[in-house]
Order: C-alpha cells, then sequence, then structure tokens
C-alpha cells in the first residue's frame, strides 16, 4: 500500500509547495480523476470540431489503444541537423556541442539523458517533418484543424549510467492538458537493449481505481494490474514512428547497451504545452 502514501504526498506536493500558478496546480490534481477527463475530452472534441471518422488504421488503432505506430522516412540533412544541435544533461546541466560529444564523452556522466528542447526552432528539417502530411492528418483527426506544435525534444539516452531499477524506467502518465498528442520517431534503430519506449494500452481511456494515487507505476504492479499482453514495446529502424496520448501509462525500458536517438514532437490545442 506505499502507493497510497506515495500518491498522497505527491497531490499534496502539487498544491501546496508546487511553483506552478495555483490554477495549474488544481489542474495536474484534477486531471488524475479518469471520468472526469474523460468529460474534457470529449469536451475538447467538441469545441474543436474533431471528426471521429475513421481515416486509415493508424488513427483507428490510436483512438482504441491510446497508441499506433507508422513509418516516416528520414532524409540524411535531418539527421545532419539533429547530430550538430546542442545537448543539456540532465541533473548537471553541462551543455554538449553535438550527438558526437554526447557519444564520446569519457567522463563521469550525471544522467543517462540528453536532450535539445524545441529543436525545431534550431532545425529546419525538424520543422518541416513536424508538417509532414502524414503526420498532420493523425494530427487534425486526432485533435481537430487547429492542433499545432507546441513543443520538440531530441533525446539522446545513454547505456550503463542509470541502474535498471530506477524509477526513470517506471511507467508514468504526462499530465499537459486535456488532450494531446506526442509523436515519438526513432533517428536510431532501437532494439530491444537500447530501451526502447513502451505504453500500456488503452489506459489512455481506462486505468484502474486507485490510479488517481498512482501518476507513476512500478512494472510488477503495471504487470499485477494489466497483466503482460497489455503492455507494448517499441523496437524498430529509423523512421518508427509512434503516435501516442501520453496521459495513458507509458515509460523507456532500461538501457542496457548502446544508447538511442529519439524526436518527440507534442501537438496540441493549447498553448504553453508542458512536456
Amino acid at each position: 500500500m506505499n502507493y497510497v502514501y506515495q500518491g498522497i504526498k505527491e497531490i499534496l506536493y502539487e498544491l501546496l509547495l508546487s511553483k506552478l500558478p495555483i490554477r495549474q496546480r488544481f489542474f495536474r490534481v484534477l486531471f488524475r480523476f479518469q471520468n472526469l477527463r474523460r468529460i474534457m475530452r470529449k469536451y475538447h472534441d467538441i469545441k474543436f470540431s474533431v471528426d471521429n471518422k475513421s481515416i486509415c488504421q493508424v488513427s483507428d488503432n490510436l483512438k482504441n489503444y491510446g497508441y499506433s505506430v507508422s513509418h516516416i522516412d528520414i532524409n540524411s540533412e535531418l539527421l545532419d541537423e539533429v547530430h550538430s544541435l546542442k545537448y543539456k544533461e540532465d541533473v548537471s546541466n553541462k551543455f554538449f556541442d553535438s550527438y558526437d560529444d554526447v557519444i564520446n564523452y569519457k567522463g563521469i556522466r550525471e544522467h543517462s539523458r540528453y536532450v535539445a528542447n524545441n529543436c525545431h526552432l534550431d532545425s529546419n528539417e525538424i520543422l518541416k517533418l513536424s508538417n509532414n502530411p502524414e503526420i498532420k492528418k493523425i494530427v487534425k483527426n486526432y485533435l481537430g484543424d487547429k492542433a499545432e506544435l507546441k513543443a520538440s525534444v531530441c533525446w539522446v539516452s545513454m547505456s550503463e549510467v542509470l541502474d535498471s531499477n530506477n524509477f526513470e524506467f517506471g511507467f508514468h502518465m504526462d499530465i499537459s492538458n486535456w488532450k494531446w498528442l506526442n509523436v515519438f520517431i526513432n533517428l536510431s534503430e532501437v532494439l530491444i537493449e537500447n530501451g526502447p519506449h513502451s505504453c500500456i494500452e488503452k489506459t489512455h481511456e481506462k486505468r484502474h481505481f486507485s490510479s488517481f494515487l498512482e501518476r507513476r507505476l512500478g512494472y510488477n504492479r503495471a504487470i499485477s494490474i494489466y497483466g503482460e499482453s497489455r503492455i507494448k514495446i517499441f523496437t524498430g529502424p529509423v523512421g518508427t514512428a509512434i503516435f501516442e496520448d501520453t496521459g495513458n501509462y507509458h515509460r523507456a525500458l532500461p538501457i542496457i547497451s548502446g544508447h538511442r536517438l529519439m524526436l518527440q514532437l507534442n501537438y496540441s490545442n493549447y498553448n504553453n504545452f508542458d512536456i
């Protein structure tokens, strides 16, 4: 029952100690209640004239399961621009001048994750990709015609830094807005040992009763509640694209060897999208 204590502790922190504006604090607590979120998602769809008609298998899977996998062609120009971005190490906030500098670093790593935030502002190719017709078709079908790119991140994740039991590798749900869409695109081949993305299908719509206390969910508890068959793991070559409502439970698996390079595109009808 440790999750009860942890959940109450996190809610109290959100309400009393968080530095976010009061309105956002209450939102982050209310979001946990799945019936309220379902109502607000329906309100969102009415407000933004979301057309729920089927347009392809990707959109059907996204609506029904909370995720769908496709493939996007990635050109060498985009990879060159991604490799030349500046990356910041989590925890230390140390900057690296390029992807190669991150990969080849011989010093002590403070964290396994290195990020280039809002990389579409520094890369014309990423901005162009965010307007890819195939991507925009799925985004507009899920969020409505007015949905826009709100944020982007390039992630470099390294092995042999964090223990596999670290909370970073546990399931969690994002709390951003009532409805949004993430597109995760592999920019390196991702095998099971490279820490692939994973989620629990259908939890974007319906979660277990005590989920309002469990924004984070350990792997063993996830198995005991949802079973192994509902946990999906996304390996694949460069260009593998995961369309996902990350209001579901999702995680990155522990990185056993090598590294992972991923682009995340965030779409929403709301401003101040919080990754």
